[in-house]
């Protein structure tokens, strides 16, 4: 593991004060890191005493570190009574750790190709900035890495990719919770365990990487297509496509284009005329210029095949 500056040894918590910890109602978010008591229980009051707002978690099964709350981190808190009797009648639930809205986790999964190295240079870093850290239980040299969201506070913030990097999840304040120390792996039953340093900013250029880019506009005028060969009313169906295809909206772009494109088709649309179609969409990172002729493509070549 290797940080952007000559750091001392990296040293697991056990009751260090660090700078920069999320009181949500402090301005300065500063706050400890909790203790690591013997039992599950009395760490969960060491996060009500520190301020972190936490809930349990499934600590085993198939459902592991899964809220055992029913609105889950949304229900998190930092009040001792309400953190006690989670504890009582769960006593081996798992931390679970809503994310301060001023934070951002990087989470680093090994098992899917992900290091400090790969999300450094997907970031643009020469390597990412030493912050506080949690090593997970599960042994294999996963890492969540806590950092300063330079966009928060800003009304115009920018949503951020969901996979930044190959292995690498992005965990978002007031967005998402994070497994937290001294919590047992389902799998391994070794420890969470944290790294301690000041909580860093995220560097700006770094965060920009982060963003999902903005939809790309379409034309200003979409195209309009008159085929001699075909009724007015067929045109006139084809251009109302193109204008459909326009206004739809992720998580419905990939089955309505297909299903279009194939209307299109029988009704004698051109390649051009398809790829139009596919033109209109707003892309984004999650429907692309090369996803959208692929579309288009893969459309053209079944048609062949009939």
């Amino acid at each position: 593991m290797h940080w952007n500056d000559e750091s001392p040894p990296l040293r697991e918590a056990n009751a260090i004060q660090v700078e920069d910890k999320p009181r949500l109602n402090s301005s300065t978010h500063t706050h400890s890191i909790p203790e690591t008591p013997d039992t599950m229980g009395e760490a969960a009051m060491e996060y009500s005493r520190t301020g972190w707002n936490i809930h349990p978690c499934i600590p085993a099964g198939p459902k592991a570190k899964a809220p055992y709350l029913p609105h889950g981190f949304k229900q998190a808190s930092a009040d001792a009574d309400v953190i006690r009797k989670w504890w009582q009648q769960w006593p081996n639930a798992l931390i679970g750790l809503a994310i301060p809205p001023h934070l951002i986790v990087l989470d680093i999964d090994p098992r899917h190709g992900g290091s400090m190295a790969i999300l450094a240079d997907a970031l643009g870093l020469a390597t990412m900035p030493r912050t506080l850290a949690v090593i997970s239980g599960r042994d294999d040299g996963g890492l969540h890495l806590y950092y300063r969201n330079p966009n928060y506070g800003r009304t115009d913030a920018p949503r951020f990719k969901p996979e930044p990097a190959p292995g690498v999840d992005m965990r978002e304040g007031g967005k998402h919770y994070v497994i937290a120390p001294p919590s047992l792996h389902p799998e391994t039953g070794k420890p969470y365990r944290w790294i301690t340093y000041p909580i860093a900013e995220l560097p700006a250029s770094a965060a920009a990487r982060l963003r999902v880019p903005k939809p790309k506009q379409q034309p200003a005028t979409l195209p309009r297509f008159n085929n001699a060969g075909r009724t007015e009313k067929t045109n006139t169906v084809i251009n109302t496509m193109i204008r459909e295809c326009a206004a739809l909206q992720p998580g419905q772009r990939d089955c309505e284009l297909f299903s279009k494109l194939r209307r299109a088709q029988s009704l004698g649309a051109t390649p051009v005329e398809l790829q139009a179609m596919a033109d209109a969409i707003p892309k984004d990172h999650s429907f692309t210029e090369w996803k959208a002729g692929d579309m288009v493509r893969r459309a053209l070549a079944e048609s062949m095949d009939i």
